[in-house]
């Protein structure tokens, strides 16, 4: 059992929407605060009672689905009445009209938004796998959540392993984000001509299986996980990419190609722009993310804090790399891997990194990629330096908006210290970078573009 106290310092909700889901919506709300506890109270070996089979007093004919998407509306209620259609909106305010718990439930006098034509609004369904969080928050979430209250759509996620084809039925829009659990394929199997679907993959694994030994054994031709991937990619109504390599790559599978723009939230890692930040004795420099086969700019940075003693070392991913090891712990920020991207978004944030490393090799899988790192660099004000491969040099102007460099170490270690020893081009291309991805790359020019493929695609 949960006390209220803990329950109510972290938001929780305590709307009879949540009667049958609460417990759900208790432990989401408890991971985006950081606050799991490791004690567990068990009841004795013969108890039996369970969260579905609990005797709740009252019978509550309110939908699991609706209250999912209700929280991954925020439990905003006003709003979340303005984005779903009328018959949901009606039978969910008569069943809140009807509650009788501790105290009577107020259902919010929402002034609905002006009908929007067919299909709006809709109900989207977003499967993933347990490491996509990131990669749902870059390409969906941060765009549904500006949307919300406007009259478009709701949304919900769920696990591939957890889900059943009974599922999908109630919704408009099943997104299949990087498809590989051997459920994919019965899931797929629902949708097929009654459900639209898109699979969205952001990487290239028809590359990456045959170029890279190390992932062979899971994206190589052949491969379990590979062949589920090319399945719902051949059966899928749209393959969603965000690289023209990418595009061309998986077209020769799909049956039909959607190519949307990168785009980064810009509000989520930097509020206030590059000006007026206070100076401060230290120059921050390094990295985020997983590790790559490029070890150069790692060396080079280390080298970089060996140098100069007013320079700290930041590092956020796991494992640390063996090359940043002889820095001296007291300068290095270190941060493992974030299940949460808000929460990591405001981690690095608050670190105000000065200047941030994206080394990549020069391979197809690479020339795939979406410049994130670029966008996220840039959305931080910090000033980037890139390896000299694709898609970066499509990106970056170089010495304008980042700095281009070759893979050896020499290389990584002579643009860190000419952004050290010239403070003006550093803030340069930090301003430069930020103005120009919130001109060409924000999250608002991008939702015109996925609200035209829903409406396609469900029309």
């Amino acid at each position: 059992m949960v006390a209220t106290q803990p329950a109510s310092r972290i938001g929780f909700d305590l709307s009879p929407i949540h009667q049958r889901s609460f417990w759900w919506d208790f432990t989401i709300r408890m991971t985006r605060h950081n606050r799991i506890a490791s004690r567990v109270c068990s009841a004795h070996d013969g108890a039996r009672v369970s969260w579905k089979s609990y005797p709740f007093l009252n019978s509550s004919p309110i939908q699991a689905d609706t209250a999912a998407r209700y929280n991954s509306h925020e439990n905003d209620l006003s709003t979340f009445f303005n984005d779903i259609n009328e018959a949901e909106s009606e039978k969910l305010a008569e069943n809140l009209g009807k509650w009788h718990g501790q105290g009577v439930v107020k259902v919010p006098d929402s002034s609905r938004t002006p009908n929007l034509p067919k299909p709006w609004p809709i109900k989207i369904l977003v499967l993933g796998g347990i490491f996509e969080p990131h990669h749902n928050e870059l390409c969906f979430f941060t765009c549904f959540e500006r949307l919300r209250g406007k009259g478009y759509l709701t949304w919900r996620t769920a696990l591939y392993e957890y889900c059943t084809p009974e599922d999908l039925h109630q919704y408009d829009l099943v997104i299949f984000s990087r498809p590989r659990d051997p459920n994919c394929r019965a899931l797929m199997d629902a949708c097929a001509c009654r459900i639209p679907s898109i699979v969205m993959i952001d990487d290239n694994w028809m590359a990456l299986g045959i170029d890279n030994d190390r992932y062979r054994p899971v994206f190589g031709p052949g491969q379990p996980q590979m062949e589920t991937f090319l399945d719902c990619v051949r059966r899928a109504d749209v393959t969603l990419v965000y690289n023209p390599v990418l595009a061309e790559d998986v077209a020769p599978f799909a049956r039909k190609i959607a190519e949307l723009s990168p785009h980064v939230d810009a509000r989520s890692h930097n509020d206030g722009g590059c000006n007026g930040t206070e100076e401060r004795p230290t120059l921050l420099a390094g990295y985020s993310g997983s590790q790559g086969p490029e070890t150069g700019a790692f060396r080079a940075l280390a080298r970089f804090a060996e140098n100069h003693s007013d320079v700290e070392v930041l590092f956020m991913g796991a494992p640390l790399p063996p090359e940043l090891l002889p820095v001296d712990r007291n300068r290095l920020h270190w941060a493992p891997y974030q299940m949460s991207y808000p929460a990591y978004t405001r981690k690095i944030a608050r670190l105000r990194p000065d200047i941030l490393l994206a080394p990549l090799d020069d391979c197809r899988a690479s020339a795939s990629k979406a410049p994130n790192k670029f966008l996220e660099i840039s959305a931080l004000c910090a000033a980037g330096i890139y390896s000299r491969v694709a898609p970066y040099t499509t990106y970056v102007q170089d010495e304008r908006t980042g700095l281009l460099v070759g893979n050896g170490e020499q290389d990584w270690i002579e643009a860190l210290e000419r952004l050290y020893r010239d403070s003006q081009l550093r803030k340069s291309i930090a301003g430069a970078a930020h103005e120009h991805v919130l001109e060409s790359y924000s999250v608002e020019r991008v939702i015109p573009q996925l609200l035209n493929l829903f409406a396609t695609l469900i029309s």
